[in-house]
């Protein structure tokens, strides 16, 4: 029987799993490649390798304990697998200079939040307006796109208005109450020869920014529903977010003494970020795939949080 090759997800799993190794095997190309796979977030086609000398192979991985920082930058992601091996996806932190450039669009658009509160207020049910400032633009051609959301106070309800099926719990911890759901609808994919126009058109004007007033589909982009305490209805203790999944996520930053990969059963993993009390998997349905996000207060202890993201996984026959 052969022996079922690991999956690394971070560099440090693969030093200690090479240093347990008490004699070098042909074997460890295999490895090698998983954690360059890892580092790549998807399935790489093996073909290409040749058997190579165990010396040659153990040059590499030389090269890579002594490349030190930069090969912690490589693989300092996360690779969530279904139960068929597949890659869903890779969590991963944003790059220095687009953490810069991210900083820099926040800064341009703060002085117009309340602004754009108003537009959005504003809003009819079906309407969708794009608020644009050209110098974000010019950086990485940044703009926001501002709705009313529809709003639920039933679970029910919000099940029944969305386009698409999604999983409810079937855990809820003793003394929480359903609060509050939304869903967010798309609109149709932006003509970036549009945008650029709009934009030098607000720039030729000398207006800090422009609003463009556009219609909006009844495509559910975005669910969200949480869970409050009986005792504090104005708070969440526990929140859903499901977004229809693109296989790659980038956050500011992550903690990766207190981010791990958990399994939850079923086949699915998830990143757990101890730090933010958050676990993010993906879920199948109708064949499409759909990112989780499951948050909770600091009230809710971690066992619960746990047992209720689990309890989203609907289980196979």
């Amino acid at each position: 029987m052969s022996k079922k090759n690991k999956v690394f997800r971070t560099f440090d799993q693969f030093e200690r799993a090479w240093k347990a190794e008490n004699i070098p095997t042909p074997e460890l190309q295999h490895s090698y490649a998983q954690i360059l796979r890892t580092a790549g977030g998807k399935k790489t086609n093996l073909s290409w390798l040749r058997p190579l000398p165990i010396a040659v192979a153990i040059l590499g991985i030389g090269v890579l304990l002594l490349a030190g920082t930069q090969v912690s930058a490589l693989v300092s992601k996360y690779i969530l697998y279904d139960r068929d091996g597949e890659a869903v996806l890779v969590y991963d932190e944003t790059s220095v200079e687009q953490s810069k450039i991210d900083e820099q669009i926040r800064a341009i658009y703060m002085p117009f939040f309340d602004t754009m509160e108003q537009i959005k207020r504003g809003l009819g049910a079906e309407e969708t307006a794009i608020f644009l400032v050209p110098e974000a633009y010019k950086l990485n051609g940044s703009y926001y796109t501002l709705q009313q959301d529809n709003n639920f106070t039933d679970i029910n309800t919000l099940s029944q208005a969305a386009d698409t099926d999604f999983s409810l719990p079937a855990y809820i911890p003793s003394g929480y109450q359903f609060t509050e759901g939304t869903i967010s609808y798309s609109i149709n994919e932006m003509d970036r020869d549009l945008l650029k126009q709009w934009a030098v058109e607000a720039s030729e004007a000398g207006l800090p920014y422009i609003v463009k007033n556009l219609p909006q589909t009844l495509k559910t982009e975005r669910i969200s529903y949480q869970y409050s305490k009986l005792e504090y209805p104005s708070y969440f203790s526990l929140r859903v977010s499901i977004d229809e999944a693109t296989g790659y996520t980038s956050v500011d930053s992550l903690e990766h003494e207190e981010t791990e990969v958990v399994d939850l059963g079923h086949g699915v993993e998830a990143i757990y970020e101890k730090a933010l009390r958050s676990l993010t998997f993906v879920l199948t349905t109708d064949g499409n795939n759909y990112q989780y996000r499951v948050e909770s207060s600091d009230a809710t202890p971690e066992g619960e949080l746990l047992k209720f993201a689990k309890s989203l996984i609907p289980t196979l026959d």
